[in-house]
């Protein structure tokens, strides 16, 4: 969510969560960053919130100690600070293990380590959606509805296939935990018979 684009910072600082606060490490008593991005200046009477510089490509601030100036970019203060913790109050997440560091949420978001941000997926054919992962220095596409389905549906294993309830749901809520469900491969053709869908058309789901 804070990778060097400037419309991140803004829907995270937006986002319905209670604001917490932690002291910027090397810089105690005299700022503090919130888990939406903000900077406060501890300066007595003239304590405030800092502006932001998002004048570039990576939202940055300038902090002041014993008279230096040292300048951050927003990634690196919530990478130290705060992590992933904001992910947690919004959606239920679960690690990849195939996948070392990347997050999948029930609601079918993606979040990349090394980026540092959700990934954007990609249609492919039929109504699936996909993103790119990297496992052994090389990425491979992933199917959004697979990892959902695997990480949070009960009674999942392998050589059950996960389908879709709803296939004309718009992205992301096609793929919510709550619109899919597991089945065996003959509960998989017997949905796409009675949702009339055609093997020529669709790929079976799995």
């Amino acid at each position: 969510m804070f990778g060097c684009l400037n419309k991140s910072y803004h829907i995270v600082n937006k986002m319905n969560i209670k604001e917490e606060w932690k002291p910027v490490k090397g810089f105690e008593g005299k700022y503090s960053i919130s888990n939406k991005g903000n900077i406060f200046h501890h300066n007595g009477k003239r304590s405030k919130l800092l502006k932001l510089d998002t004048s570039g490509e990576c939202i940055s601030i300038k902090l002041f100690k014993d008279g230096k100036k040292k300048h951050f970019t927003l990634t690196t203060l919530m990478r130290t600070h705060w992590r992933f913790e904001f992910i947690f109050d919004l959606e239920d997440d679960e690690c990849v293990k195939e996948f070392y560091g990347y997050f999948v949420t029930s609601k079918g978001r993606i979040w990349s380590p090394s980026l540092y941000r959700w990934l954007t997926p990609t249609p492919a054919k039929n109504y699936y959606w996909t993103v790119n992962m990297k496992i052994n220095g090389k990425y491979t596409p992933q199917t959004i509805h697979k990892l959902v389905g695997r990480l949070f549906l009960n009674g999942y294993r392998k050589g059950l296939h996960i389908c879709h309830k709803k296939e004309y749901l718009s992205y992301p809520e096609i793929n919510y935990s709550d619109n899919l469900f597991v089945g065996t491969h003959a509960d998989n053709m017997n949905d796409m018979r009675e949702k009339g869908r055609s093997r020529n058309r669709f790929s079976v789901i799995s």
